[in-house]
């Protein structure tokens, strides 16, 4: 049976005030570069190591992308469970959990990588990024690194 309840639709202005929001705790909390773009309605979060990826937001033509490095989740209010409100949630989720990025080689060649978002002992598969053309003839390995969530969940807990 379908759950029958009302997710607030989110307009441009509503997205960039919970941006600023989310804007200031960090600026006040972490040390991590963070850039915004009004004009273009993205912000993004720059890792303080380097060898971890970027976890940025943007709003454009009523819809929310929100990503790790190359891969990401669109969110608009034309699909139920994927309301703009959830890309906002879903940031949020990005910015305060552990990321595990499998990156998977041929060789010395990385040819895949795997995001995977750690809630408690779950890990739910963001995304994946391919490269078509790899040396498949090499030798396969993986290895995994763990991006450490760049803020607590009680610091940004207005949400």
């Amino acid at each position: 049976m379908a759950k029958n309840y009302q997710t607030p639709n989110l307009t441009e202005a509503e997205y960039i005030l919970e941006i600023k929001k989310i804007d200031l705790v960090l600026k006040d909390k972490v040390s991590n570069v963070v850039s915004c773009n009004e004009s273009e309605y993205w912000f993004g979060v720059e890792p303080i190591n380097n060898d971890d990826q970027c976890i940025w937001i943007q709003y454009e033509s009523k819809e929310i992308r929100v990503g790790i490095g190359p891969v990401y989740e669109v969110f608009d209010d034309k699909s139920e469970g994927q309301e703009l409100i959830n890309g906002v949630r879903r940031f949020i989720q990005l910015l305060t959990n552990p990321i595990n990025v499998i990156s998977h080689y041929r060789g010395d060649f990385k040819f895949r990588a795997d995001y995977y978002l750690m809630i408690k002992s779950n890990q739910e598969l963001i995304g994946t990024s391919l490269t078509w053309l790899y040396p498949f003839w090499q030798r396969k390995s993986s290895k995994s690194q763990i991006q450490s969530h760049i803020i607590s969940p009680t610091e940004l807990s207005y949400f």
